[in-house]
């Protein structure tokens, strides 16, 4: 089985829509289908998120962690 991406990235409108930083550190708890549909992903992002269709991610990101990437989890 392929593996899936460790790391979830939001952009600048994105960061902007949900209220979370996109240099400073934050957490969001939001469903996949809604981050899914929020923004034209790669296969590797699209691939992450259909496999957990129906699943709240927990995402965090550290202030010196890249611009925009979050790690997540399941809820």
């Amino acid at each position: 089985m392929e593996k899936l991406i460790d790391l979830v990235y939001l952009d600048h409108y994105q960061c902007e829509t949900f209220g979370v930083g996109y240099f400073e550190s934050s957490q969001l708890n939001i469903s996949c289908r809604e981050l899914r549909e929020s923004k034209d992903y790669d296969a590797g992002h699209k691939k992450l998120f259909d496999t957990y269709p129906d699943c709240v991610f927990h995402l965090a990101r550290e202030e010196g962690d890249g611009p925009g990437w979050y790690t997540w989890s399941l809820l």
